[in-house]
């Protein structure tokens, strides 16, 4: 940047995804995740993905950005100005590029003088409300004051290339589609064959199919349903409800994987999961809030002693066997990350993809791991204690 050397970006979120005028290793990851979802045409039409080949690597470079009409034409700006590496790239290569939405075509990126660019920043602040954000003026700012900035942000138009037969490198499309068939293979996999079992682990169709207590309650974050798992217990739901009851960080925690757990910023009052039944933890009613971290916490939404107890997530207790036996349900409404994308202000329409697919693949099988191994915790140290009471055992 010749001028304006503070990004005002930093002051806002956005600083975790840029410093100093570059991307940070978070902002290199989201973007990358953007460039490949604009690519396949999955991400507003206003976005498209860049190709461009690198003026050291000579390979294929890819970004996405925003596109911005003026005057009957497209022109691409750099929020980050001169050092972006698209730019650099850009240059180096005389205006070779590729742009990619749904499929890939060459074109040619003309730079734009700093004297006419003023308008098309203006337009661009008016569509790019991330990207305005790098700008030390208002998006609604007169364009005497863009034409201030004007030499600091880049813009290119967008034009036909001249050898319409130019296509990617035939090693860079080979190498695209083999990671796309690969991530589209494990996908289908995946959907198909893994997740409908960890979503039932341990259930019955009749038990996945059931309406359970608390079903009828109201999500106000519009989680969806996402599991039903569940385990049977040698011992009937009055000794299963106390371990139930007392779970919590800094209480007795979750009775499933610690080393998870402490990544997770879960505390334990015992150092680990308790082991031992807490007579200090043994009420709690309908509008407490149990501890999920050191950071956030769950109301209780429903209490029924000892038959259910929602709190984040659904814990029903089935007698069996005469009332010797607990079939205990774990039913779960997630889509975490969804709910919270939607609500991020500017960045939603491009958050909400990718926190659909994390909540869809990583979320939805990292909780699979978590919660069978708390139902099989609870299980062991339900039957552990059990033992200890029966004499001579």
């Amino acid at each position: 940047m010749t001028g304006h050397r503070c990004d005002h970006a930093e002051r806002t979120s956005l600083r975790l995804f840029y410093r100093n005028w570059h991307p940070t290793g978070l902002g290199k990851v989201v973007s990358g995740a953007l460039a490949r979802l604009s690519g396949l045409g999955l991400t507003p039409a206003i976005l498209l993905t860049l190709q461009v080949r690198g003026r050291r690597s000579g390979r294929l470079h890819t970004n996405v950005l925003v596109v911005t009409e003026h005057d009957g034409h497209r022109y691409l700006v750099s929020m980050l100005g001169d050092g972006s590496e698209w730019v650099r790239n850009v240059r180096a290569t005389g205006g070779e590029a590729f742009v990619k939405r749904g499929s890939s075509r060459p074109v040619r990126l003309t730079e734009v003088p700093a004297e006419e660019r003023a308008p098309i920043l203006k337009a661009y602040c008016q569509v790019a409300t991330s990207g305005r954000r790098h700008f030390p003026i208002p998006h609604d700012a007169p364009l005497t004051e863009f034409r201030a900035i004007a030499a600091d942000y880049p813009v290119f138009r967008i034009e036909p290339a001249q050898r319409e037969g130019a296509v990617p490198a035939p090693r860079d499309r080979r190498r695209s589609l083999a990671a796309a068939s690969a991530v589209a293979v494990a996908g289908l996999a995946y959907t198909a064959v893994v997740r409908p079992r960890i979503r039932r682990w341990g259930a019955t169709d009749e038990e996945v199919a059931k309406a359970l207590p608390g079903d009828e309650l109201p999500s106000p974050m519009g989680y969806r349903p996402v599991s039903t798992r569940a385990i049977t217990i040698d011992a009937p739901p009055d000794q299963v409800w106390p371990w139930l009851v007392q779970m919590g960080s800094g209480r007795a925690g979750f009775y499933t994987h610690e080393w998870v757990e402490r990544l997770l910023f879960i505390t334990y009052a015992d150092g680990h999961s308790a082991t031992r039944i807490h007579p200090e933890w043994q009420e709690l009613h309908v509008g407490d809030r149990v501890p999920y971290s050191r950071f956030n916490t769950v109301p209780v939404t429903m209490v029924d002693r000892p038959r259910c107890l929602i709190a984040g997530e659904w814990l029903i207790l089935e007698p069996l066997a005469g009332g010797t036996k607990t079939r205990l349900i774990a039913r779960t409404r997630g889509g975490w990350l969804e709910p919270f994308a939607r609500k991020v202000p500017v960045l939603w329409p491009l958050l909400w993809p990718i926190a659909a697919l994390i909540d869809r693949g990583p979320g939805e099988a990292l909780h699979h791991y978590m919660e069978s191994g708390m139902l099989k915790g609870i299980k062991s140290r339900v039957e552990a204690a059990a033992c200890q009471t029966v004499p001579g055992a």
